[in-house]
């Protein structure tokens, strides 16, 4: 291979490189660890819970457990848990233009900012 011939291959190295450790598929190692905290919280509520009802709440509980663990369709890259916590964490402010001059305008009202 001629030296002008290996000067001229672009080859793209990213800056940075991370992944997640993963178990199958979709799976992440941080939803084992909750998945296993849940199993603990349950065997510590049991005592709380009459008898009759733990099984129907442990199968419930669990199923919103995966749902909140599987990917969300509204936030790509996300899980559900954390488009909620994000959907909670927001900014309900509202932000209104300022001009040069100092002069802020909320609706049709003027306010001096200066």
């Amino acid at each position: 291979m001629s030296e002008t011939a290996f000067h001229k291959k672009n080859i793209d190295i990213p800056e940075e490189i991370s992944t997640k450790p993963k178990l199958k598929g979709f799976i992440d190692l941080t939803d084992v660890f909750l998945f296993v905290l849940y199993c603990i919280g349950c065997f510590y509520l049991r005592s709380t819970i009459p008898n009759f009802m733990f099984l129907p709440s442990a199968i419930v509980g669990g199923l919103l457990l995966v749902y909140w663990l599987l990917p969300s369709k509204n936030n790509p890259k996300k899980k559900n848990i954390q488009t909620l916590l994000i959907i909670l964490r927001i900014d309900r402010n509202t932000y209104h233009r300022i001009d040069e001059d100092g002069k802020a305008y909320v609706g049709e009202i003027e306010k001096n900012t200066k």
